[in-house]
């Protein structure tokens, strides 16, 4: 092997088999021997290639060089297959076959830049190895390695970093899978402060670094414990008010799925003890704007319509629709869809569609004007709040605003619970002030006294589903079955012009185990005689397109006659 590997590779092959042997002393052989041929004979001062990410098809290529770099190849497959065996050697119960193993994995690491990564990670996890005696010598071992090289001091770093924070998911995914009854009530209510202790540790240490998908797994993780434990413990909001306010923060600075699942623990517990207070509407109001907010739909549907502030869910309302102007035909769908089951979960938001808007005169203005500085002020009070506690200015206004509230939702023909308007409500005010979407709270967007005219650009939008959509809305309510964020998708597009069968998607994802509307004629071809024998009246506004379009290229190129199989010239030839 030493004097010509390159006619020796089924040598190789045979020492690297021998390495992966049960065997412990003739395993440990092989081990020490292709070490030294690795370190000494075989591996460049540099990482090897795979023989198809080397220039192969160029014309000026010699015999010899493909040659070289199949050899190349195949020490790059007997090398990776080495460390597989040094894996499994570095879990053998045996501590001297063990130590041996790491001992291995050190020289390699330190010589040669091959799998170092790999290499790395190994030597990090064993950190964490049951016998400290062996988790004391890979410590040792990682401290020569940075002595000889000091500039790796950062990449170990960060691989004993994600050592920690993969030994906290997996700690946490054990305890929020753990099933409680009712008699669990105190141990719940310990899970919950663990939850929250850890999840305000992680976005303090997090705070102004990059979320990676780690993180980002184990504060989900978190939430999920939360969400799952409360329903069993004896406690409410106000036990959690610290934790609730490091919740409030990371909905403003967080991921957006974070941020989302933060929203939707924070509306559990609140909701729990009806008591959402205005503080959540206003974080929920304001990340309508992010760009990346499927997920937010469901949380949104919740919590408007748990929601009895008329002027809150019509500022609610009016921000999706604008919103969604912005958005995908599939997203617009689904938007109009959740408004319609909310005007028709509550007749009286309605209003907002069928009620002409209150025309502002001069005086009319000049009090909005001084309501509207009432608000600001009221808007800079509740931002402080969300960055510190709540102010005590705010609670002694609540009893009133409640009344007024109360007076408003019984003027609308509301019969709604005196347990029921825990939540802050919007003053009544007797002269409406005008609406202004830039508004951070959406009590004082003044969207009571609007219309609902974000409805009419969808009206003559270009997708036909979306305009059907709006247009059954303003009639009544959206008669629809299926998924409008999958249903009308670029790709479901795509899918019936190449006449491919959609992919059909079960489960959670979908509003319900039918198919939408829009699919009736998706078991049709598109550009078959069938659906273009149908009167163009009969055919459903997604596939207006393809009938007007099959129609128009069959009147210009005409269809070409069909082979007619003979049968007896059939039969001829099959004798």
């Amino acid at each position: 092997m030493q004097a010509s590997p390159v006619y020796n590779l089924a040598r190789l092959s045979q020492l690297v088999t021998m390495a992966k042997n049960k065997g412990r002393r003739e395993a440990q052989m092989a081990i020490d021997s292709l070490k030294d041929l690795f370190l000494n004979n075989l591996l460049p001062n540099r990482k090897l290639l795979f023989f198809h990410q080397r220039p192969i098809h160029r014309s000026d290529v010699s015999q010899e060089y493909l040659v070289i770099w199949y050899f190349e190849h195949c020490v790059k497959v007997a090398y990776a297959q080495l460390i597989s065996a040094l894996a499994s050697g570095m879990d053998d119960a045996i501590e001297a076959h063990k130590r041996a193993c790491i001992r291995a994995v050190i020289a390699l690491l330190t010589d040669k830049p091959e799998q170092e990564n790999v290499l790395l990670t190994m030597l990090v996890n064993k950190l964490g190895d049951p016998d400290r005696k062996v988790a004391s010598f890979v410590l040792h071992q990682l401290q020569e390695l940075l002595k000889v090289h000091p500039l790796m001091k950062r990449v170990v770093v960060d691989d004993v970093e994600r050592l920690l924070t993969r030994a906290k998911y997996n700690a946490v995914l054990f305890l929020n899978q753990m099933y409680l009854s009712v008699s669990d009530a105190d141990l719940a209510t310990h899970l919950i402060k663990v939850y929250f202790g850890l999840f305000s540790k992680e976005v303090h240490r997090d705070q102004g670094k990059a979320d990676t998908g780690l993180e980002r797994k184990l504060l989900s993780a978190l939430l999920v414990g939360v969400n799952r434990s409360f329903p069993y413990a004896k406690c409410t909001s106000a036990d959690f008010q610290d934790e609730i306010d490091t919740m409030f923060r990371v909905v403003h600075t967080a991921h957006f799925s974070t941020s989302v699942q933060a929203l939707m623990l924070l509306f559990q517990v609140m909701n729990s003890t009806n008591s959402v207070p205005d503080r959540f509407y206003t974080a929920l109001y304001a990340k309508m704007f992010d760009p990346k907010h499927t997920l937010f739909l469901n949380l949104l549907f919740r919590a408007i319509k748990q929601d009895v502030s008329p002027a809150r869910v019509h500022a609610m309302i009016k921000r999706l629709l604008q919103v969604s102007l912005t958005m995908s035909p599939a997203f617009c769908c689904a938007a109009l869809f959740l408004v319609s089951e909310l005007l028709q979960h509550n007749k009286s938001f309605r209003a907002l569609i069928d009620q002409p808007e209150h025309d502002l005169t001069q005086d009319d203005v000049a009090v909005a004007a001084k309501n509207e500085t009432k608000s600001d002020d009221e808007d800079g009070s509740e931002q402080s709040s969300d960055e510190e506690n709540q102010d005590d200015a705010e609670d002694a206004d609540l009893e009133a605003e409640r009344k007024r509230s109360a007076a408003l939702l019984k003027s609308m023909g509301l019969d709604v619970a005196e347990e029921e308007r825990a939540v802050v409500k919007p003053p009544l005010v007797e002269n409406p002030t005008p609406y202004d979407p830039r508004k951070r709270n959406p009590l004082y967007a003044g969207a009571e006294a609007s219309c609902l005219w974000e409805l009419q650009p969808f009206l003559v939008h270009y997708h036909p589903s979306v305009a059907q959509f709006a247009k059954q809305l303003v009639d009544g309510a959206i008669s629809y079955k299926g998924d409008p964020l999958n249903d009308f998708t670029l790709s479901v597009f795509f899918d019936k012009f190449v006449n491919k069968k959609p992919k059909t998607k079960d489960g959670p994802h979908r509003y319900n185990g039918s198919r939408g509307d829009n699919d009736a004629n998706a078991v049709v071809s598109v550009d078959s005689d069938q659906f273009l024998a149908q009167d163009e009246a009969a055919v459903a506004e997604t596939d207006r397109f393809f009938y007007t379009f099959f129609k128009e290229r069959a009147k210009r190129v005409p269809a070409k006659p069909k082979k007619v199989k003979d049968d007896a010239t059939g039969d001829a030839l099959a004798c």
